[in-house]
């Protein structure tokens, strides 16, 4: 019988150390390319969601002051309203942003705070502006439950909205936006331009790092007549302007004109005053014939040329 023939053992191969460290290096870029591409996905989430936190607070931050501002009292006597603007900037890291502040007479349908039996009223003062403090900008409001005396003090100053870089109001004149504003000297505004800018950073952190929202809204106003002292005044500085007339007699023109009597302008070169119905002839002389009484409506200059007076306009009772 024939032994059985022996077998030699198949010899393994293993992975050579060039192998081993190629597959370490592949295993290396892909871990990388992976971790980038989490860093990224992350980043761009984080960024959304700030992004879109700054437009919420934004958004925030133009709701609460456009009800205000929309809501604001429109009366023909203004003692009883007001709206005041400042214009106003700080600086943040070297950055120069609006800091505007606004005061303003509002009423709204709903009771200032709640109460069992009755409200405080439907009218109160509202004032918005930037506050800065620990945690960054802050969009504050004060609101007082009845306007009185002291108009920009009192009430209750609260924070609103957080992250809030930049707050411009501007009022429209009819001709041009304006950054100030004083309603016992301009009278209400055609309109109101509210422009904010708000950060999406989180408390602690530099919100000029963060992604930035801006908005702007535009609010008509339904404007009221200016009060006839302030017409009076307007139309006397106007008529001292376009005369070149010294300012003291300013104060002259405006009482003539709420009197409705003869404005005391100056004859070049004669040191005689207009007075009612008063007129300049051909050689110059001060006439009175033919004149009606009360403010004369123009002055005959020596060359036949007849110079028109602004007047002021008409209001009952004829006086103050």
């Amino acid at each position: 019988m024939m032994p059985a023939l022996c077998q030699r053992p198949v010899a393994r191969r293993g992975f050579t150390l060039v192998e081993i460290i190629v597959a370490g290096i592949i295993m290396a870029l892909l871990f990388a390319a992976i971790t980038v591409s989490m860093g990224q996905v992350i980043s761009s989430r984080n960024i959304s969601k700030n992004r879109m936190e700054a437009f919420v607070r934004a958004d925030a931050a133009m709701q609460s002051i456009r009800s205000d501002l929309a809501s604001i009292l429109r009366r023909n006597d203004l003692f009883q309203t007001w709206l005041k603007i400042e214009d106003d900037t700080y600086r943040l890291d070297g950055t120069e942003l609006n800091q505007d502040w606004i005061l303003l007479f509002n009423n709204h349908l709903r009771a200032v705070r709640s109460i069992d039996y009755n409200g405080e009223g439907i009218e109160y003062e509202s004032s918005w502006q930037i506050i800065m403090d620990e945690d960054g900008p802050v969009l504050w409001q004060r609101r007082d439950a009845m306007p009185d005396t002291y108009p920009e003090a009192g009430g209750v100053i609260t924070p609103k909205v957080e992250g809030i870089l930049e707050l411009e109001i501007e009022a429209w004149n009819g001709d041009q936006w304006l950054s100030t504003w004083d309603s016992d000297y301009d009278g209400m505004p055609y309109g109101l331009r509210i422009s904010i800018t708000a950060s999406g950073a989180r408390p602690g952190e530099n919100p000029l790092d963060s992604p930035l929202a801006f908005l702007r809204t535009i609010i008509p106003i339904d404007r009221a007549p200016l009060p006839y002292d302030v017409l009076d005044q307007n139309l006397a500085e106007q008529i001292a302007f376009d005369r070149q007339l010294p300012p003291e007699q300013i104060e002259q023109i405006a009482d003539a004109i709420a009197n409705g009597t003869a404005l005391p302008l100056t004859v070049a070169d004669s040191g005689m005053t207009l007075e009612a119905g008063m007129t300049l002839d051909a050689d110059g002389n001060v006439s009175t014939s033919g004149g009606a009484s009360g403010m004369p409506a123009g002055i005959q200059l020596p060359d036949g040329s007849r110079m028109e007076l602004p007047t002021s306009p008409s209001r009952p009772g004829g006086g103050n």
